[in-house]
């Protein structure tokens, strides 16, 4: 799976429009790597996540399906 991930140019946009309650934090070279860096480690955390509960989804699905193949051909086998 491709995971995203935020570059340090983008970053820096951001800090610069970055406002909390009217309070304007510039951030220097070290605060800007840090922010993306965590950024990227919340972005993974998340796509892995979301891949590794799709797997789930499916795997259920397919669970669900075989079940009701089985009870198809019992109930065939039943009613003959």
């Amino acid at each position: 799976m491709m995971v995203p991930s935020v570059k340090q140019e983008e970053a820096k946009k951001f800090s610069g429009v970055w406002n909390y309650n009217g309070i304007v934090v510039p951030l220097d070279t070290v605060a800007l790597t840090f922010a993306r860096d965590f950024a990227n480690v919340v972005l993974k955390s998340f796509f892995l996540q979301a891949e590794a509960n799709m797997s789930k989804v499916i795997e259920a699905q397919v669970q669900l399906r075989l079940t009701e193949e089985r009870t198809k051909r019992s109930s065939i086998i039943v009613s003959e």
